[in-house]
């Protein structure tokens, strides 16, 4: 999946039973810089098939949950959430009072499953609930298009914010970035 940001050009996902051969054959392909490749399997298996100049990550978790339709928390006096639809994606966005960006969040949209990616709320705006509104619009969003189920790959900070919302842990990620 192309990403097309500066610090991550690109994403590959393993999904389902771990194949080293097909993990080795992949990241023996990728010829550009900032490339993510994550894997739900043993790290030090991961980290045996990576070629030298890719640097591991921290581990991070696969979560998922089945979407259901509630009503979004209240947004704090002064902030303005909105979404941008395109295609295959929705982006949510919750400006500050001072049109700042406060917190904002994306998830892929098509199937049964709305992938959310990239929730972050900015340190200054935290501990307000923009991170669960911001969640609430998303899956409002995804169930709107069909999907039945979240995925997501959480750090270690935002595994907390999920499993407040209902996520569950299905496993490690070990993840890899292409130098």
């Amino acid at each position: 999946m192309q990403i097309g940001l500066p610090e991550q050009v690109g994403r590959h996902v393993f999904t389902g039973a771990f194949k080293p051969d097909a993990y080795r054959r992949l990241v023996e392909s990728v010829t550009e810089p900032f490339v993510y490749v994550e894997a739900m399997a043993p790290r030090a298996q991961v980290l045996a098939l990576t070629p030298a100049g890719w640097t591991p990550r921290d581990s991070h978790w696969l979560m998922t949950t089945p979407l259901k339709a509630e009503a979004a928390p209240p947004l704090p006096a002064g902030y303005r959430l909105r979404l941008i639809e395109t295609d295959g994606l929705c982006r949510a966005e919750i400006d500050a009072p001072d049109g700042a960006l406060a917190a904002s969040g994306n998830c892929g949209l098509g199937g049964a499953y709305g992938t959310f990616d990239k929730i972050v709320t900015d340190e200054v705006h935290r501990r307000r609930g923009l991170g669960s509104v911001i969640m609430q619009a998303l899956t409002t969003a995804a169930l709107a298009r069909g999907a039945t189920d979240g995925i997501l790959i959480a750090t270690p900070d935002g595994q907390a914010l999920y499993r407040a919302l209902g996520w569950s842990d299905v496993g490690e990620v070990v993840s890899v970035i292409s130098g």
